[in-house]
């Protein structure tokens, strides 16, 4: 292909610009479907006119990259004195490649990028050094400087370095097992069971309690059989509550599902490339060869040099596909449920609940199927909320500081 341009298209219902491309017979090259608001292909220069006017109303059309021969032999032709710059472009690319382009930094939490960024330029990894730089001099600095870090990985990809960091677990302060404090509620739900290892049990089997009730009280009365004591006046004392209490949960999740997919189907027709890099220069013969409207991609490294040139080589292939937009199996719609259904159990609820029911409901709507996701938990849903001995008093309605029922 003498001259073609990558192409960004994004918008709502791409299969109507995909049909009308076919239709107006223009031919697009190595279409990936990144979501269903976004694709991405190659179109040859002379093709743009049209395709232009083709979705300029409708969807965000984006130039992302051209390439082919003519490009670049019209900007070498218009002085000779491009030629020498080529050249001294590419002497500079090659010299380039001796030193760190870019850094990227991957696993920070509680440290910010700015800070690991400045450490890293004192032990003198930054963009511009040179890529024989001591990796491991510069581990040993950051373990020193950033004591938060348990472990630091630094990779050369290329020009490019790669520093992963892993911080320690964060020391938590010790519960002070001598002040009073209260069990309740972290959510709503019904009381399964109940352990109260000190404290006093408020609540029984059955009963529904919402966030925030008081589930095992801490305020206790002094028992002092010896002496006669008034039973409208007890004595008190104050405990650290201890206990656990599970109860049924019920949680409800609403996720969406489109009614039609795009289906890829493979014709068996593929073509056959490769890629080489040598330092920031690349050859892609995927990118000058299209063969096919519509194509899937597949990619893999053979040779991966760093040193003492940096040479990448991959080899790929082209499988040519039909695409269409299908309505959905009733089996493809269940199955997706289930994994919708599992990711809001794996987001939103504790691992330690224990999952008694998994129900789900689909909905369809104009364009998409709405499902309702309900799911019944056995789940530990006290917590500690400490409390000053001065307030005798509770949070839940109808219960006295001893946890008794009140009329």
């Amino acid at each position: 292909m003498m001259h073609f341009m990558m192409i960004r298209v994004e918008g709502f219902q791409l299969e109507k610009l995909l049909s009308l491309c076919l239709k107006q017979n223009i031919p697009l090259r190595n279409l990936r479907i990144r979501s269903d608001m976004e694709m991405t292909f190659f179109i040859d220069r002379s093709d743009w006119s049209q395709f232009s006017q083709l979705g300029k109303n409708r969807y965000q059309i984006t130039v992302i990259d051209e390439g082919g021969v003519i490009p670049p032999l019209k900007r070498l032709l218009k002085k000779k004195s491009t030629l020498i710059g080529v050249a001294l472009f590419v002497m500079l690319l090659l010299f380039q490649s001796s030193y760190v382009s870019e850094i990227r930094v991957n696993g920070y939490e509680r440290l910010t990028e700015r800070e690991i960024r400045q450490e890293l330029a004192e032990a003198g990894l930054y963009e511009g050094c040179s890529k024989k730089i001591d990796l491991d001099r510069v581990e040993i600095r950051m373990f020193r400087e950033l004591p938060d870090i348990s472990w630091i990985g630094i990779d050369l990809n290329g020009n490019m370095a790669m520093v992963t960091v892993i911080e320690g677990t964060p020391e938590t302060e010790p519960v002070d097992l001598s002040s009073a404090c209260h069990i309740v509620a972290v959510r709503e739900g019904y009381i399964e069971t109940i352990i109260a290892r000190e404290g006093k049990e408020v609540v029984t089997k059955g009963d529904f309690v919402e966030e925030g009730d008081l589930l095992i009280t801490g305020i206790l009365a002094i028992e002092d059989k010896t002496y006669t004591s008034d039973p409208e006046n007890p004595e008190l004392r104050y405990v650290h509550a201890n206990g656990e209490v599970y109860a049924k949960t019920v949680h409800r999740f609403i996720r969406y599902q489109e009614k039609r997919e795009l289906q890829k189907r493979l014709t068996g027709k593929s073509l056959w490339g490769f890629s080489i890099m040598i330092g920031d220069l690349q050859l892609d013969t995927s990118r000058i060869f299209w063969p096919y409207h519509q194509a899937s991609f597949e990619e893999r490294v053979v040779l991966n040099w760093l040193r003492p040139i940096p040479l990448r080589l991959k080899v790929n292939r082209q499988w040519e596909v039909e695409i269409q937009k299908e309505e959905r199996t009733e089996q493809s719609i269940q199955s997706e449920g289930n994994r919708q259904a599992r990711a809001a159990i794996k987001e939103n609820i504790k691992e330690s609940a224990l999952i008694i029911n998994k129900s789900l409901k689909f909905e369809a709507e104009e364009n998409i199927i709405k499902v309702i996701i309900l799911i019944e938990a056995l789940e530990q849903i006290g917590v500690e909320k400490a409390f000053l001995p001065s307030d005798n008093s509770t949070n839940t309605e109808g219960t006295d500081a001893l946890g008794e029922h009140t009329n």
